[in-house]
């Protein structure tokens, strides 16, 4: 179940982010054959085109080029585990090259999950429950071409009687122990393994009272998404309770837990998502809808933090690798939760309240009382070589009493005899453990604007105070406006990554641990060796074609929404 899951949630962002492609809006949409309470409907515009783009990128290329079976035999990793690798990558292979399934990508291409009916199987197995309630949607200028591919690849497959229903005709197809159903309606081949689903869908075809459309929820979604090349809809609902169901039938204690957190869906009755294309900037938009009724109280009462204007914004500078502020930290609220699930799997964090108070001299709910809801997290390229390649950080958090915190910081100092030394930086007094005997290289923090800074070198604290004062910051840059999401509006969240440099910072730490090891362990470092040089690297090298990007989070009414902006490296056309 867990690989069904992690597979629909790749599909998702797979094809999302990776091969979307303008096209134009046809006049009979794939909706009008679903019904409104459709489990998960799912649309892509060019497809076939898209995933040939995609095969030729840079990071396409590197996912064919990387052989994970041969790699996991290096490494002397589960034969039963290597066994799943080699059938999954067979099977990736055959569906890559498969010219029907190519065809059938097609200009236009959906997929759907039927809810449970009446006739439905069994939702265990989960494989054979899939394969007879999912629906294919194929746009072809004709059918016979379809049967044309699918009787040249499959010269086994035996038409049988078809049958009328309505003004409709289905045909059915063998193919082995299986049998599909199949009509072409409105310029659109449907296909199914499950003959009453395609009849469903036809009526629903000449119900237009029934369809998808006059969903809320969906057309609330729709709306947002209606020009998207790649469009996603889920009904939460549904696959939480799909996921209870099955957690009652499976015996293994992993996929239980897996499944019973799924339980924390409850009041988040659907999803949606969708994806464009404009020139090198790819957009996305994920909207989630919440029922604040049936959500975990805690959980409710950190989602109607309202949207907000970013204070953090001067802080961050134009060459930052990562930015993320969120207004939803609540630390009260974090602390309680995290107790309640403590105490439910019996443990005492007694102890640890007890050595909070000693160290802070606070406890931990007045510590949680001193914060504000604001967090931010910044790093920069380090300006000086070090030991362990790390990135300049800091850390800042809103603060409701800086009195109380100074005395709580100074107080942890005194209980671990670390001698904090203070000093200024443009009038900006901050405190440093004098640890090394570069000055640059020291955890440093300081109160400024508001706001607990903490960083692990002076770099950075000063570069945030030179920006404050005479710099211009990341959000008003001009080469920042193309993937700028917007962050100057009033938000819940933000969140910008210099990808293409960051990988590379992350590619020096791999080969640095990689370094580490060898003097420690020969036999180890040569597996880490294998693979880091043969799928971690590989893999980090490709993904910089995504070159940066940008995602705002904000709370309007009952819905989460969440929007991206990614700008991907420009790569010329062959003539």
């Amino acid at each position: 179940m867990r690989f069904i899951i992690a597979s629909l949630i790749a599909l998702i962002f797979f094809l999302g982010f990776f091969i979307i492609d303008n096209q134009e809006v046809t006049e009979v949409s794939p909706v009008q054959f679903l019904p409104n309470d459709t489990t998960v409907y799912l649309d892509l515009e060019n497809g076939f085109a898209s995933v040939g783009k995609f095969q030729e990128s840079r990071f396409g290329k590197t996912i064919s080029e990387i052989d994970l079976v041969e790699v996991s035999e290096y490494l002397d990793l589960d034969p039963i585990f290597i066994s799943r690798l080699e059938k999954l990558r067979d099977n990736f292979r055959d569906v890559k090259d498969n010219k029907l399934f190519l065809s059938l990508l097609g200009s236009k291409f959906s997929v759907a999950l039927f809810p449970e009916r009446t006739w439905s199987p069994p939702l265990l197995p989960a494989g054979n429950y899939l394969k007879k309630q999912t629906l294919f949607i194929s746009k072809q200028h004709s059918f016979r071409s379809v049967i044309t591919t699918a009787k040249r690849l499959y010269p086994k497959m035996v038409e049988r009687a078809g049958v009328p229903y309505g003004q409709y005709r289905i045909r059915r197809f063998s193919i082995g122990h299986d049998t599909i159903a199949a009509a072409f309606v409105d310029g659109y081949v449907l296909l199914t393994m499950e003959e009453r689903l395609l009849r469903e869908a036809l009526y629903v075809r000449d119900n237009a009272a029934i369809n998808l459309n006059t969903n809320p929820s969906f057309s609330r979604i729709r709306r947002n998404i209606e020009t998207s090349d790649r469009k996603l809809y889920v009904d939460l609902s549904v696959m939480r309770e799909m996921s209870e169901t099955i957690a009652a039938g499976v015996h293994s204690p992993r996929e239980q837990a897996f499944l019973a957190e799924l339980s924390n869906l409850k009041g988040f009755p659907t999803a949606g998502y969708g994806a464009w294309r404009q020139g090198p900037v790819l957009r996305d938009s994920l909207m989630v809808e919440m029922d604040y009724e049936k959500i975990l109280p805690l959980t409710g009462r950190m989602l109607k933090n309202k949207p907000e204007s970013n204070a953090t914004l001067p802080f961050v500078v134009e060459d930052v690798l990562l930015y993320y502020w969120s207004n939803t930290l609540n630390a009260r609220l974090l602390w309680k939760m995290y107790r309640e699930e403590r105490a439910s799997d019996g443990h005492d964090i007694s102890g640890m309240t007890k050595s909070t108070r000693e160290i802070t001299g606070y406890t931990v709910e007045e510590l949680t009382e001193m914060m504000g809801n604001d967090i931010g997290l910044i790093l920069r390229p380090s300006e000086h070589e070090q030991f362990i390649p790390i990135p300049d950080t800091a850390l800042f958090i809103k603060l409701k009493d800086r009195k109380k915190i100074k005395e709580a910081v100074d107080h942890s100092a005194d209980h671990f005899k670390i001698s904090l030394q203070s000093r200024r930086y443009k009038s900006v007094k901050y405190y440093y453990w004098g640890l090394y005997p570069m000055e640059n290289l020291q955890p440093v923090y300081t109160i400024h604007k508001g706001y607990l800074i903490v960083a692990n070198t002076l770099n950075i604290f000063k570069s945030i105070v030179d920006l404050m004062a005479d710099k211009e910051p990341l959000s008003s840059s001009i080469k920042f406006a193309p993937i700028d999401p917007g962050f100057r509006e009033k938000n819940n969240s933000v969140c910008y990554v210099d990808q293409k440099t960051l990988l590379g910072q992350f590619r020096e730490l791999a080969s640095w641990a990689g370094t580490m090891l060898a003097i420690q362990d020969r036999r180890a470092a040569a597996k880490s060796k294998i693979l880091i040089d043969r799928l971690i690297n590989p893999l980090l090298l490709g993904l910089t074609m995504y070159e940066k990007s940008a995602t705002r989070t904000y709370i309007d009414k009952n819905w989460i929404i969440t929007e991206a902006r990614t700008q991907k490296e420009l790569i010329l056309e062959k003539n």
